[in-house]
């Protein structure tokens, strides 16, 4: 799985044909087989577009459902995520209170929760001043911890991931890496990949990923977040691989001399993928000897 954050921006990618498109073909020449799309704003859209041009590309959809406190009432955001055909839920509340968050998960008990991930913050450790056992607790609610640790460079991501891949460790549970695209600033400076380029963006990934690619609980590498500024900086049609249908179809008819007696005709169609060299000669129907 190699998951791509998309937060507000869902907002106008649902509408626009062309953003929808130019999101897709970003996803599948990186590789990104995962969408996890705040749902909180956008329940009103055209989620029944959106989502089928995905899965036609493969990748799959999952609910994003963020707050800012765990005592929200998040029925209604359930819900939707579980009627409109998303692959999972990933949570994002903040500020945390590490009991009610705790609460809130155990007070679900949808079959959506078999793939459910905790976005969580880089301090969430052992210095951090909350109750380390607390935070055990919640991490033990959730099939897959994703871990934001944004920074623009592999020293800064160990430091910013902190305790929380050793905490997944203890707990037998799977974590993922994630880097930041949005504009963050630390003590005047940009410490996230917004000011880069991208093959910057690729390098940073690689490395993440070899850091931690010999534990078998990390799950590897994701982008958080989309974020259209940056990625139209470094996507261009010089380095953009178009993708303009995913396949072709090709209709073979028999064509019936005009005195035959045939009175009904078999029409055949074929779909292959656009990769495919497709030779077409004569369409032949035995039965009648007729070729066209």
């Amino acid at each position: 799985m190699k998951p791509l954050y998309i937060w507000s921006y869902i907002n106008t990618v649902i509408p626009s044909t062309s953003e929808r498109k130019f999101l897709f073909d970003v996803c599948n020449q990186e590789g990104i087989d995962t969408l996890i799309a705040d749902i909180k704003w956008s329940m009103g859209l055209d989620w029944a577009t959106f989502m089928a041009e995905a899965n036609d590309r493969g990748i799959e959809v999952h609910a994003l459902i963020s707050g800012n406190s765990a005592t929200e009432d998040y029925s209604d955001r359930i819900s939707f995520a579980e009627n409109n055909g998303f692959a999972g839920i990933s949570w994002d509340i903040e500020p945390e209170n590490i009991t009610e968050y705790t609460a809130l998960m155990e007070s679900f008990t949808t079959s959506m929760f078999q793939s459910c991930y905790l976005n969580a913050p880089f301090y969430m450790n052992r210095d951090s001043g909350a109750n380390y056992a607390d935070i055990s607790n919640l991490y033990s609610k959730f099939d897959l911890i994703l871990i934001n640790s944004y920074a623009d460079t592999l020293s800064f991501q160990i430091t910013h991931a902190n305790d929380a891949p050793l905490l997944c460790a203890e707990l037998g549970i799977d974590f993922m890496l994630g880097i930041e695209t949005a504009e963050f600033m630390i003590e005047g400076g940009i410490y996230t990949l917004w000011d880069e380029d991208l093959p910057t963006y690729r390098s940073l990934m690689a490395e993440v990923y070899n850091n931690y690619k010999g534990n078998p609980l990390f799950k590897g590498v994701y982008t958080h977040h989309w974020h259209p500024d940056a990625f139209m900086k470094w996507f261009t049609e010089d380095n953009m691989v178009i993708h303009e249908a995913s396949s072709v179809d090709f209709s073979f008819e028999v064509l019936v001399p005009r005195h035959s007696t045939v009175t009904t005709v078999q029409a055949f169609t074929q779909t292959y993928p656009v990769e495919t060299e497709v030779v077409v000669e004569d369409a032949i129907c035995p039965e009648h000897d007729i070729t066209g």
